[in-house]
């Protein structure tokens, strides 16, 4: 262990430990707080360990600015071994994360080198015990680290708190994995986002519907029932086609096409021109389009004009809406 440093000699290695800080790209004030982390690990005061530890980071292929990133988002990086560190890195690579997606999940959640092999491998194989397939579960994680940095309890809760709405566990599966993040919100948040879109005049039933097929969750109240707000608007254009749902007509709309929560009002708006234009105004034909909407308004534009200029019919022309492949077949140009 050796004799205990002097208040001289404790001052001389804060410096070099510092210096190696500073020289690799942290503040003064990042070097600061990194060195009153572990105070007493006598490994931590050397210059030169730091450098190796920092290199040891470089050689797993992290940036520079991502190993700072990763010691300043937590100092566990720099306070175990290296061989602890890289043990790590072949713990999450042993369940199938790529290394690439190992250093994902590191640069975004950097207190994971904190926890034990053995807890990581706990936390992964509850995922699977709710029904995750490997694949999926390694999907969630790098979709949002935050899933490996919650307790399994909090996971297991979050979970029941969808199925008491009345989702089903596959149900609930699919809205974990096609938006991870979900796991990062309150339950009570969750609860009043599923009562928020049942305040609009969605039945149980419905809300579900919308949240497995969209990431309404997502987003805030405020923001779901601006974007409801925005498909009852009344438009009126040039051509004297106007647009405007009614509430029934929006919920109608988003049942058809949950997805369209997921689009900025501005967006939206260039969608309901778009098929108002090729509907010639006819709302029915509109709510039954379903994943047409999907389409971009720009590609939906350039197929009409070509339509058009070939003198071919393109309202109500449901072809506007094809793959490439099939419009390509049927009308000659790949649009």
């Amino acid at each position: 262990m050796g004799l205990p440093y002097t208040s001289i000699e404790r001052a001389v290695v804060t410096d070099a430990r510092k210096a190696a800080l500073v020289e690799y790209g942290f503040s003064d004030s990042e070097a600061d707080n990194i060195m009153q982390v572990s105070p007493r690990n006598p490994l931590f005061y050397r210059a030169d360990a730091i450098r190796s530890k920092l290199a040891n980071l470089e050689a797993y292929g992290f940036s520079k600015e991502e190993v700072r990133e990763i010691v300043v988002g937590s100092t566990a990086a720099l306070g175990g071994a290296e061989d602890s560190v890289n043990s790590k890195f072949r713990n999450l690579e042993a369940y199938g994360f790529s290394p690439e997606e190992v250093r994902k999940i590191v640069a975004g959640l950097p207190p994971v080198l904190g926890l034990a092999e053995e807890s990581v491998r706990s936390k992964l194989k509850n995922y699977e015990a709710y029904g995750f397939s490997k694949d999926e579960v390694r999907r969630i994680i790098v979709g949002s680290t935050v899933a490996l940095s919650l307790a399994e309890d909090s996971v297991n809760s979050k979970l029941r708190n969808l199925e008491v709405y009345g989702f089903t566990p596959e149900e609930v599966r699919k809205i974990v994995a096609g938006l991870p993040p979900v796991l990062g919100l309150g339950e009570e948040s969750v609860r009043s986002k599923l009562a928020n879109l049942e305040a609009y005049g969605f039945d149980r039933g419905e809300v579900r519907k919308i949240v497995v097929d969209s990431s309404v969750l997502e987003k805030s109240e405020d923001s779901v029932n601006s974007k409801l707000g925005n498909l009852e608007k009344t438009r009126t254009y040039h051509n004297g086609f106007a647009s405007g749902f009614s509430r029934d007509e929006v919920r109608r709309f988003v049942l058809s096409f949950p997805a369209v929560l997921n689009y900025s009002k501005h967006n939206a708006a260039q969608k309901i021109r778009t098929m108002t234009i090729i509907t010639e105004g006819d709302k029915q034909e509109m709510l039954e389009m379903g994943k047409n909407w999907m389409q971009s308004a720009m590609k939906t534009v350039k197929r009409a004009r070509h339509l058009q200029d070939e003198g071919i019919k393109w309202r109500h022309n449901k072809n506007i809406f094809a793959s490439a492949k099939r419009f390509q077949k049927k009308y000659g140009v790949a649009l």
